[in-house]
């Protein structure tokens, strides 16, 4: 009686000290492919068909009004 509650105890124990080492080769895996990223990111507007211009616009109370056209 005494052996198989033993058993039982030690099997839990087991299992999770593999899935524990299984956790860790899995986080430990190395970057082999290259990256695709250019060195310095630089935006187009070659796609463009209009042109983006801020403009503070007079209100009748005196406040500019900030606008993206």
């Amino acid at each position: 009686m005494t052996k198989s509650i033993r058993t039982l105890t030690l099997v839990p124990a087991l299992l999770l000290l593999v899935g524990l080492s299984a956790l860790q080769t899995v986080g430990q895996t190395p970057n082999t492919l290259p990256s695709e990223r250019p060195a310095k990111m630089e935006p187009t507007n070659d796609g463009f068909d209009h042109t983006r211009r801020d403009v503070m616009i007079p209100m009748r109370d005196g406040v500019k009004l900030h606008t993206v056209i």
